[in-house]
This record gives C-alpha cells, sequence and structure tokens, in this order.
C-alpha cells in the first residue's frame, strides 16, 4: 500500500503529526510513501519491520524512514 503526501500532509503547516498512545493502535499493514517520516518511540518496546528486517525498538528510540521504505 503507498501513501500519498497529496492525502496526508496539512498544506498549510506541510506536515503530519499524530500521536498513538497504544501500540495495538498502530497500522501492521505494509506500506510505503512518497514523503519522509520520523517516529520516537515515548514508552515500552514494539517491533519495527522495515525492507525485510525486523528491529526491537524499546523507550526513546527516534526512527526516520525514507520515502519507499516498505515498513510497518
Amino acid at each position: 500500500m503507498e501513501l500519498r503526501s497529496a492525502t496526508l500532509i496539512d498544506p498549510t503547516i506541510e506536515g503530519h503529526y499524530a500521536f498513538i498512545p497504544l501500540a495495538h493502535q498502530i497500522s501492521t499493514q505494509l506500506h510505503h510513501h512518497d514523503f519522509y517520516e520520523i517516529f520516537l518511540v515515548i514508552d515500552g518496546q514494539i517491533e519495527h519491520q522495515i525492507n525485510d528486517t525486523r528491529e526491537h525498538l524499546s523507550r526513546g528510540t527516534l526512527v526516520f524512514i525514507r520515502p519507499q521504505d516498505v515498513h510497518c
């Protein structure tokens, strides 16, 4: 699935922000975008799949995702 900036990015602030307090609320469907993504794990831990690699991320981890990286 491809997410497009035209439908997600607010043109006024040129960005999008979402606070997702619980891991089960995060999409588990593999996807990619035509924009960069940054996320921060603020508590606990989570498993992140990106480009055929699984990573275990813990509190304080900051992740930068490039356009076209496939992840969930």
